[in-house]
C-alpha cells in the first residue's frame, strides 16, 4: 500500500523569480555574455550586454519609432499607466527591494508616484507646450510638437528605480524610442522596469534596456549620427561631465534628470519634455 505525504509535511518550496534580462526589441533576452557575480542572493546573475546588443538595441529603437510616434497621446497615457501598476504589483519584491537599498520602500512608492504623474502628461503637454496664435489679418499659425526621435538614457546605480522613471518617461510619453543603459554596478531596478514596460505591452522596440559597462556601451552609442538626444542622471562624476560636454558641443538635444525634477516634488517638469520635441508650425486660414 502506498501513502502520499500530506501537504503539511512537504519540503519547502524554491520560490522562483524570473531572471534578469536585458529588454532588445520587445524581447527580454541574455546578454552577449552573462555576470559571473551573483547580485543579492545565491545563484542571481545578471546579464551583460556587449557591442553587439547595444547595437541591436539601437536598430530596434529606429525600426519602432514610427509605430510608437503614431499611437494616440490618450493610449500611449493609458498604456504608460499600465506600466506604472505593474511596478506598483512589484512593491514587496524582496530582490527589487535589496537592489534599492536603505530607503527602498519610499523610493518605490516615489517611483510609482512619477510613473502615474508622467503617464497622465501624455495628452496634456501638448496643450501647454504648443497653441494656436494669431498671425495678421485672416490667418493664423498652428504649432504642434513632434517627437523628436530615438533617444539615449543613461541611468544611476543609486537611485536606481526613481532615477530610471525620472531620466526615461519625459521622452517616452511624447513618441520618442528609447535605449537605456542601466550601471553594471546596479542595474536590477532598470531590469525590472523592463519587465514592466514588457507587462504593459508597449510596442516592441519602444524601450530598450541594456546593462554592462555603462561607459564604453554609451560612448559606442554616442558615435551613432542618429542619436537625437540624451537624457542621463548618472552618480558617476566623470561620466557626468563627459556627457554633459557631449551635449553642449555636438549640437543635439541634451537633458539632465535630478531627484528634483521627479515626482519627490508635485508635477511634472515640462523643461524635460520639451527637451524631446521639436515644434513644428502649420500656417492656415482664420475661421470666421
Amino acid at each position: 500500500m502506498s501513502h502520499r505525504a500530506s501537504p503539511s509535511a512537504a519540503t519547502p518550496r524554491w520560490r522562483v523569480a524570473q531572471p534578469w534580462r536585458l529588454l532588445i526589441g520587445g524581447q527580454l533576452v541574455d546578454g552577449a555574455a552573462a555576470s559571473g557575480e551573483p547580485a543579492g542572493a545565491p545563484g542571481e546573475r545578471l546579464p551583460r550586454a556587449g557591442q553587439g546588443d547595444a547595437l541591436d538595441a539601437w536598430g530596434a529603437a529606429v525600426q519602432a519609432l514610427a509605430g510608437w510616434a503614431a499611437v494616440d497621446a490618450a493610449e500611449r497615457g493609458e498604456l504608460l499607466y499600465r506600466a506604472a501598476a505593474a511596478l506598483e504589483e512589484r512593491r514587496g519584491d524582496e530582490r527589487l527591494l535589496t537592489a534599492l537599498g536603505a530607503a527602498a520602500e519610499q523610493e518605490h512608492a516615489a517611483a510609482v508616484d512619477a510613473s502615474v504623474s508622467f503617464a497622465g502628461w501624455t495628452d496634456k503637454a501638448p496643450l501647454l507646450l504648443a497653441g494656436a496664435a494669431p498671425r495678421g489679418v485672416g490667418s493664423c499659425v498652428v504649432p504642434s510638437l513632434a517627437p523628436l526621435g530615438v533617444v539615449l538614457v543613461v541611468t544611476p546605480a543609486r537611485p536606481g528605480l526613481l532615477g530610471v522613471v525620472t531620466a526615461s518617461l519625459p521622452a517616452l510619453l511624447s513618441g520618442n524610442t528609447l535605449v537605456v543603459v542601466a550601471p553594471e554596478l546596479e542595474p536590477r531596478p532598470a531590469l525590472c522596469w523592463a519587465q514592466c514596460v514588457v507587462e504593459a505591452g508597449l510596442p516592441a522596440g519602444a524601450v530598450n534596456v541594456l546593462c554592462g559597462d555603462q561607459g564604453v556601451l554609451v560612448r559606442g552609442l554616442l558615435e551613432r549620427r542618429d542619436v537625437r538626444g540624451l537624457s542621463w542622471w548618472t552618480s558617476d562624476g566623470a561620466l557626468d561631465a563627459e556627457l554633459g560636454r557631449w551635449a553642449r558641443g555636438s549640437g543635439r538635444r541634451g537633458w539632465r534628470a535630478s531627484a528634483g525634477e521627479g515626482s519627490l516634488a508635485p508635477g511634472c517638469p515640462l523643461s524635460g519634455i520639451e527637451a524631446f520635441v521639436e515644434h513644428r508650425t502649420l500656417w492656415q486660414p482664420a475661421l470666421t
